[in-house]
């Protein structure tokens, strides 16, 4: 019987080269398939604003070397797949680079080792230069024969020297013909996650990994049970179509080796057979043949595979309509102290079907039976017991003011002035609830005086109005708030309005933290000045024509934590100058000639022209240094809001995991660092944790669509979490060590989503450092758009 074939899926399987060294390619690993080296102080980013093709170029910047030392070397290669149509021909390579503040020289070279009678006979091509060091784009390019015994070709691009760099659009012509960047065999492990690539499946009882699947457009794969060699299942591999398209590879696995099997040779053996063609296609030839790759593995958990060395099998007899047994040796030249692996593919370059089953290996010839990477045990009876016992349940149908369950949770984030709120993504419908019966009984029952969204501080002012007066259209206002425009929050938004009503002394606030938007800061401080105020008109538009030219990120990256004053930054700076002029120029002229403004006005306009500096500034970052002025920000940002609404004020503050935080990682320092930092125990951080079901994601042409949440794996905190009640939670900080918990005391896995579907959902975390306590939801669906 058929298990029936795989459904469809875009092309996700197989990795390209990324000629074109496009940022979004491979699933976001653009460089999956090239090797890069980068000397100490030295970066390679992609620019998405920079580009001679595409959608970005990648960039390296260098540093400034000291005295007498030497310019160190930072190099991107890469090996290209053999390719029939390169063979006895002539290899024409090309490369665009640019510079900015460039000193050093550049190099492209092109090698190509040949198959003769006496041996491997290397060749190579390349061609160097020094460059200006201010360089519009110029074309580097050499040529090389390849002869018609040669294996693919190497490119290797390196730079020497200090500055900026821009490199873009590699290209690879034979006869004037550009070579197609088409997808590689045996890639497909470096687009999975290590420990799902590594599962053990050579006997195919179990389905291939979704994201190793092939285009349904080349060839599909399936399980058959109809007459299997050995087991009850075998892969059934079908080419769908063969002219003048991509010749297509289905994964069969991956094998981890250690490093002392360096210098082995392993033994693949297995079954295939071919079945009959179909009355009508054309006969089953070439025959199917096997790619391998081998691969490298780093020592740090999350690392990310390497690739090592292409090769094909030797060629094999074709297989016939029977199971017929095949084998081939694969030398284990592992060039990297680290653990290894070896990939398998199966390359259809003809029509029609192959079949598998049961692939064993040997090494040196003795059995080599793989195991896989060590798999975390689950949880033990004793531990389940704890967390009976450590987790308390929690009730999401009930009242906000019901029930001893939301008492107890109530009462341990009671004692705080700000509580943070987490979320592991922002399509949950479940992580709104909880939040919203949360921030009821907060607000209600133990005195919180208001609520901080992750979000626009403009769209928010206009909902705090809403909140307090009733003014305005709250479905309008919820318009306005990207990303937060969900049923959920506008039934918050209403019981707020309500509760307001119900206690007019004792105002409650609305207010957003985010910094992205400082045009929205910029229109809201022109709305507190006179229309025919010709100092203040002609800045702001200053203003308006500068923010206007702040990309984000920033194409020239000024590195504000040894400059940060930015003399030499030319965008900044006038920026600066403007800002301090309006501040100092509206307060003195208030206060000498006596304008009818209050020092509340004064002090919000103050206030607008911060947040204009804050987003201006963050947009001059890159992502990497962005991030940590983003979240100091926030925390800036919620500090003032706690403030100026008085000592009585007592903030819930919506945000993601990552940003309420108490500490991450010693790169990053997120919101709740700061907050903690400054409060004490004054600060409280709630982290979620789903364990299944779906939520809501946004897509590429920014509409949001429902997509499924991942499984917990096997080690993360989910893992354990789901073994108590459908939603309960956690407090973390005054836990004992015991045999039972220690599991809470490691860094394990924990689910990171955010507002896009992600390529692995779960991340190394410390939820002990991290949060104070813990919400487990066992399922998720997606939130709900207000029509």
């Amino acid at each position: 019987m058929v298990l029936g074939l795989l459904a469809s899926l875009d092309a996700r399987a197989q990795g390209r080269l990324n000629l074109g060294l496009e940022p979004g390619a491979n699933h976001g690993q653009p460089l999956a398939l090239w090797r890069t080296t980068v000397p100490p102080g030295g970066r390679l980013t992609f620019d998405t604003l920079v580009h001679r093709q595409g959608c970005g170029s990648l960039r390296f910047d260098l540093p400034t070397r000291l005295d007498n030392e030497a310019p160190r070397l930072a190099s991107i290669g890469t090996t290209v797949p053999p390719l029939d149509s390169m063979r006895g021909r002539l290899l024409t390579v090309r490369a665009w680079v640019r510079t900015r503040g460039w000193r050093g020289r550049v190099g492209l070279s092109a090698s190509v080792t040949t198959l003769t009678l006496a041996g491997l006979s290397p060749e190579r091509a390349a061609v160097l230069d020094s460059l200006p060091a201010d360089l519009d784009w110029r074309q580097l390019e050499l040529r090389l024969p390849i002869k018609a015994t040669a294996f693919g070709p190497s490119l290797y691009f390196w730079t020497q020297g200090t500055g900026r760099l821009w490199l873009d659009d590699v290209q690879l012509l034979v006869g004037g013909k550009p070579v197609p960047d088409s997808p590689v065999p045996a890639t497909e492990a470096l687009l999975l996650p290590p420990a799902e690539a590594l599962a053990a499946n050579w006997d195919f009882e179990r389905p291939l990994p979704r994201a190793a699947w092939p285009d349904p457009a080349g060839a599909t794969v399936a399980l058959d049970s109809a007459s299997p060699q050995h087991g009850r299942h075998y892969l059934r591999v079908v080419r769908r179509s063969a002219a003048g398209q991509p010749t297509p590879s289905a994964y069969l696995g991956t094998l981890r080796l250690a490093r002392q099997e360096g210098g082995k040779v392993l033994r693949v053996m297995g079954y295939w057979r071919r079945p009959a063609a179909q009355p009508g296609l054309q006969p089953p030839s070439p025959g199917p043949a096997f790619v391998s790759r081998l691969l490298a593995l780093g020592q740090q958990a999350g690392d990310t595979w390497m690739p090592d060395t292409l090769g094909p099998a030797p060629p094999l007899p074709a297989p016939g309509p029977q199971w017929t047994d095949f084998a081939f040796e694969v030398p284990m030249q592992l060039k990297y102290a680290v653990s290894s692996a070896l990939t398998l593919s199966l390359v259809l370059p003809g029509p029609g079907a192959v079949e598998l089953d049961n692939l064993t290996f040997s090494l040196n010839g003795n059995p080599y039976v793989p195991t896989g990477p060590p798999v975390p045990p689950l949880p033990t009876a004793a531990e389940m017991a704890w967390l009976r016992t450590a987790l308390r349940p929690l009730r999401l149908g009930a009242p906000a003011t019901a029930g001893p369950d939301l008492a107890a949770l109530g009462g341990f984030l009671a004692p705080a002035r700000l509580v943070g709120l987490g979320e592991v993504t922002h399509g949950s419908h479940e992580v709104f609830a909880l939040r919203d019966k949360l921030t009821r009984y907060l607000i209600a029952e133990k005195g919180f005086t208001g609520l901080a969204l992750e979000a626009s501080p403009v769209a928010c002012a206009a909902l705090n109005d809403y909140v307090r007066t009733g003014r305005g259209d709250l479905s309008r206002l919820l318009a306005a708030l990207d990303g937060w425009n969900t049923t959920e929050l506008r039934d918050l938004l209403t019981w707020l309005r309500a509760y307001q009503v119900a206690h007019p002394a004792s105002p409650v606030l609305l207010a957003g933290l985010d910094v992205q938007q400082p045009e929205q800061a910029l229109a809201s401080f022109g709305q507190l000045v006179e229309a025919d105020d010709d100092f203040t008109r002609s800045r702001m538009r200053q203003l308006g024509q500068l923010l206007a030219t702040y990309p984000h990120p920033a194409p020239d990256d000024p590195d504000l934590r040894d400059r940060p004053d930015q003399p030499h930054d030319s965008l900044l700076a006038p920026l600066h100058r403007l800002l301090a002029e309006l501040s100092t120029g509206l307060d003195a002229r208030a206060k000498l000639l006596g304008l009818p403004v209050s020092l509340t006005q004064l002090a919000r306009q103050r206030y607008y022209l911060h947040l204009v500096e804050q987003g201006a500034t963050w947009r001059r970052l890159s992502f990497g240094m962005a991030f940590n002025y983003r979240q100091a920000c926030l925390a800036e940002n919620a500090q003032y809001l706690s403030q100026t609404e008085g000592p009585a004020a007592r903030l819930v503050l919506w945000a993601s995991n990552s940003a309420v935080a108490k500490v991450l990682t010693k790169e990053e320092r997120p919101m709740g660092e700061w907050l903690r930092a400054t409060l004490g125990p004054g600060y409280l951080a709630l982290g979620l944790a789903l364990g299944q079901g779906s939520y809501a994601a946004l897509g590429p042409a920014g509409k949001w669509a429902s997509a499924p949440l991942a499984s917990p794996l096997p080690g993360s905190y989910e893992a354990w979490l789901r073994t108590g009640p459908p939603a309960s939670w956690l407090p973390l900080g005054r836990q004992e060590l015991t045999d039972e918990n220690a599991w809470l005391f490691q860094s394990q896995l924990l689910r990171e989503v955010g507002y896009r579907t992600p390529h692995n959902e779960f991340m190394l975390h410390s939820l002990r450092s991290e949060f104070d306590a813990v919400v487990f939801l066992r399922e998720s669906t997606p939130v709900r758009l207000v029509p």
